[in-house]
C-alpha cells in the first residue's frame, strides 16, 4: 500500500509510545509529516525525513502537506532519508542482529536460603553496531515485597 502513496500522514491528537505508521511509510521511501509529540519525534527527523506540525494545528498540518504536495523534489528527498533511517535504527534486521544473553549467576538452590531475593542477575547486552563503555556484564539485583 504505501508503495502507491506520495505522502504519509500521522496526525495522532495523542502521543503514542511508538510510531509503526511512520517506521512503515519510511521504509516505503515515503516522506512522513506528523504531530510532534511521543515517540513520533525520536522516528521522524523534521526537515529530512519529513515535517512535524504541532499537535492539534489543522493550518500547520495543511502547510506542510501543501509543502511536500508541491515538491516532488522534496517528497524524493525526504522519503530517501527516511528509509536510511529506518534502515539504519528501526528495521528488522537490526533487532534480529542484537544479541541478549542472561545468565544467572547463583544457582537456584541458594536462592531458597534468601527466600527475600532473587540472586544477582548477569546480563550482557551486544550488537553488531557497538560495544558498550562499561563492563560488558551488568549485574541487577531483583527484589520482591510480599
Amino acid at each position: 500500500m504505501w508503495f502507491g502513496t506520495d505522502i504519509g500522514v500521522v496526525p495522532s491528537t495523542e502521543p503514542e509510545a511508538f510510531g509503526m505508521v511512520a517506521i512503515e511509510a519510511m521504509a516505503a521511501g515515503v516522506p512522513v509529516v506528523a504531530a510532534g509529540h511521543g515517540g513520533l519525534l525520536d522516528i521522524v527527523i523534521h526537515e529530512k525525513t519529513g515535517l512535524i506540525f504541532s499537535p492539534g494545528n489543522t493550518p500547520a498540518l495543511t502547510e506542510a502537506l501543501e509543502r511536500l504536495a508541491s515538491s516532488r523534489m522534496l517528497r524524493h528527498s525526504y522519503g530517501a532519508a527516511g528509509t536510511i533511517r529506518q534502515q539504519d535504527f528501526f528495521s528488522l534486521d537490526l533487532f534480529r542482529n542484537l544479541n541478549f544473553k542472561l545468565n544467572v549467576v547463583y544457582p537456584c538452590d541458594q536462592v531458597k536460603s534468601q527466600p527475600k531475593t532473587f540472586p544477582p542477575v548477569a546480563i550482557t547486552i551486544s550488537n553488531n553496531f557497538k560495544t558498550l563503555d562499561r563492563a560488558d556484564d551488568i549485574f541487577v539485583q531483583y527484589t520482591f515485597t510480599r
